[in-house]
């Protein structure tokens, strides 16, 4: 990782001060201005108000590392000013980390996404539509994505969220406390065989799928189904059921058939691709043939 830029001079403070904007949370004051550089800079900036120097020193390294670990998540080219506040001396890592976070959210790429996602606020209103946030995976920024939907919803726009369910639980409760929709992956029932797939077993998963419905989370459940990897017979029947188990606990699901768009770009990278693996498409009349079966309104994305 590239070495941190520091904003060293007492004119470059003043300015940043007085021309920037500034955000502000229980723990610290972030000031933000455009640099006109390709990178970000920064000062920070412990009163000794705090403490004596040790206690001083350690909040000024653990702020200086926040933004360290964070910067590549951070839009580029501005100088950023961290004003240290009482609460940040006795501030567990994690707190201090998230309120950089989620006041960077407010000052920074959410004023910009935001921007962009009103312009189209008269197509949202008369579709029924509002903003999606997908990814990657959402859960992964969840102070940034909390951050977003909050300000559009300011704005009277509707958000919905594509996740796998793999984030906590409480950023899932945040976000359904602010009217989200959810669009949640369920791409094998089977813990062990899902954990062969991607790395990670569905207890955490599931664990969140259950814990929104109970609060009565509008949710819309998505199955990606590869033909060879996660739709034979055992694993449709295993799916079918767990949608059975949840009848009337969300609106509806949707099958996301394989498609192999990603296959010509593979090649392009040098990358390995199974070009055997046939298109999902021509296996869906099964697939809602089985899984219609559960009692549960099933669709075909896309259809």
């Amino acid at each position: 990782m590239k070495r941190t830029m520091t904003v060293k001079e007492n004119y470059e403070f003043r300015r940043i001060y007085a021309k920037g904007r500034s955000g502000v949370s229980p723990y610290l004051v972030v000031y933000v201005h455009p640099n006109r550089r390709r990178r970000n800079r920064l000062g920070v900036t412990v009163s000794t108000k705090l403490g004596h120097a040790v206690v001083r020193n350690r909040v000024r390294r653990r702020l200086r590392e926040i933004f360290r670990l964070n910067q590549s998540g951070l839009a580029q080219g501005y100088d950023m000013i961290l004003v240290a506040r009482t609460r940040a001396v006795g501030a567990e890592y994690r707190e201090l980390e998230r309120a950089f976070l989620s006041v960077c959210g407010k000052l920074g790429t959410v004023d910009e996404i935001v921007a962009e996602v009103v312009k189209d606020k008269m197509f949202y209103e008369n579709s029924g539509g509002g903003m999606t946030v997908s990814g990657g995976e959402p859960a992964m920024q969840p102070d940034g994505v909390i951050a977003l939907i909050e300000a559009v919803r300011e704005k009277g726009i509707t958000s919905a969220m594509e996740t796998c369910g793999i984030g906590s639980a409480d950023f899932y409760r945040r976000a359904h406390e602010l009217g989200c929709l959810f669009l949640f992956d369920i791409k094998e029932v089977d813990s062990e065989k899902h954990k062969k797939f991607t790395g990670v077993g569905t207890g955490k998963i599931h664990g969140n799928l259950e814990m929104l419905m109970e609060l009565g989370a509008d949710i819309i459940i998505r199955m990606p189904l590869i033909p060879g990897y996660n739709d034979t017979d055992e694993d449709l029947a295993l799916l079918r059921d767990f949608l059975k188990a949840r009848a009337g606990r969300f609106d509806h699901a949707e099958i996301m058939p394989y498609h192999n768009l990603g296959v010509g770009k593979n090649k392009s990278l040098g990358r390995e691709t199974d070009e055997s693996i046939p298109k999902g498409r021509d296996f869906c009349d099964k697939w809602l043939e089985i899984l219609s079966t559960s009692g549960v309104k099933v669709l075909v994305s896309g259809s």
